[in-house]
C-alpha cells in the first residue's frame, strides 16, 4: 500500500517551478520545437511562476488563482488579449502533460474555461507604394556589391521571397539548398508543427534574383546548407533578417517600422484580389485553419472601400468640371 501511494505523493508535491521546466524539456527533446517556441514558452511560463512563486505546488492552481492571474495579466501587466490568450493556451499544454504524465491528480483546466474575447484587428500590411520603395532601395543597395556575397544582397533575397510567397520569418531562415527547385520556382518549407509544404516563385525578377545570389554564395567556401548566409559565411538568423527589413525600410523612406510579417500579408491579400480560390491561399500560408486565412478578406474589403472612395471622388472633380 506504501509503495502504490509513493506518486500521489510525489505529485502532491511537485513545485510549478519545476513542473514548467519538466514541460520545457519535453518540448525541447520529445516534440523538438524550434528555439523561437520553446524561448516563447518560456517568457510565458516565467510571468505565471513569478505570479504564483516560485515555491508554489501544482495543487494550488485552481479556476480561482485562474480567474486572479488573467486579472494580474490585465490590469498590473497591462498586456493586450492576444499576449494574455497565449500565456493561457500555454499552461493548459503545461497541465495538459502533466495530467498526461500522471504528475497531476486532476487537471484544473477541466473545471476551467478560459474565455478571453479578442479585438478585431486587422493584420498590419505594406502598403503596394511601400512595398515598392522597399524592394527598389533592396534592389539598388545589392547592385553596389559587385560580384561579391554581401548583406545587402542576402537582404534582397530575402525581402523579395517574402513578397512573392508570404512565407514566415522563421521558415525562411530554415530553407535549405535542397529544398530549392530553380527550374519550377518551387520551395519546400518547413512550417509550424513540422508540417511541409511547397511555395512557389513565380515573378521572373525574384527568381533571377535568386539565381544571382546562389551563384555568388556557391563562391564562397562554407559547410552551411542553410540558403541565407551573412558576409561572413554564417546562416541568418530571424533577428537578423528583422533588423535589416527594419534598416533597409528606414533607408528607403519608409515612416513607420517594418517587420517581416507586414512583407507577409501583401502577398496574401494580391493573391485574393487576383481572384485566388482561398483555399490555395490557405495552403500558400500554411493556415491550419481557413479562418485564419478569411482575415486578409477583410483587407481585401477595406482596400475595395478605399478603391472605391478615390474612384467616386475622381469622378465627382470630373463632373464640376
Amino acid at each position: 500500500m506504501r509503495a502504490s501511494q509513493s506518486p500521489t505523493r510525489k505529485r502532491v508535491a511537485m513545485q510549478i517551478n519545476s513542473a514548467c521546466k519538466a514541460f520545457i524539456t519535453h518540448c525541447q527533446v520529445d516534440k523538438n520545437l524550434s528555439r523561437h517556441t520553446l524561448r516563447a514558452y518560456r517568457a510565458d511560463l516565467d510571468d505565471f511562476i513569478s505570479f504564483m512563486g516560485s515555491t508554489a505546488k501544482i495543487t494550488e492552481c485552481d479556476k480561482e488563482r485562474f480567474r486572479e492571474y488573467l486579472l494580474y495579466l490585465s490590469n498590473q501587466r497591462g498586456l493586450k488579449e492576444t499576449s494574455s490568450k497565449r500565456r493561457f493556451a500555454c499552461l493548459k499544454a503545461v497541465f495538459s502533460w502533466l495530467e498526461e504524465e500522471e504528475l497531476l491528480n486532476e487537471n484544473p483546466f477541466h473545471k476551467y474555461k478560459v474565455r478571453i474575447k479578442l479585438p478585431a484587428r486587422l493584420p498590419r500590411a505594406l502598403t503596394l507604394t511601400e512595398a515598392k520603395k522597399l524592394l527598389g532601395y533592396a534592389k539598388r543597395a545589392a547592385d553596389s556589391g559587385g560580384e561579391k556575397l554581401t548583406q545587402e544582397l542576402s537582404t534582397q533575397v530575402a525581402i523579395e521571397i517574402m513578397l512573392a510567397t508570404g512565407i514566415r520569418v522563421g521558415e525562411l531562415v530554415s530553407i535549405r539548398l535542397e529544398n530549392i527547385d530553380i527550374e519550377s520556382g518551387a520551395l519546400t518549407i518547413m512550417g509550424k508543427g513540422h508540417r511541409e509544404r511547397k511555395v512557389y516563385i513565380v515573378n521572373d525578377g525574384a527568381i533571377s534574383t535568386l539565381e544571382s545570389y546562389l551563384k555568388k554564395r556557391n563562391r564562397i567556401t562554407s559547410f552551411e546548407q542553410t540558403l541565407l548566409l551573412n558576409s561572413q559565411g554564417n546562416p541568418v538568423t530571424t533577428d537578423q533578417i528583422r533588423k535589416w527589413v527594419r534598416d533597409a525600410a528606414e533607408s528607403a523612406g519608409i515612416k513607420r517600422r517594418i517587420t517581416p510579417h507586414m512583407l507577409r500579408n501583401p502577398a496574401a491579400t494580391f493573391l485574393l484580389e487576383a481572384g485566388l480560390d482561398i483555399r490555395y491561399v490557405q495552403k500558400l500560408l500554411g493556415h491550419r485553419s481557413i479562418s485564419t486565412t478569411q482575415i486578409y478578406t477583410h483587407v481585401t474589403d477595406t482596400g475595395l472601400k478605399d478603391a472605391l472612395i478615390t474612384a467616386a471622388l475622381n469622378r465627382e472633380k470630373m463632373i464640376d468640371n
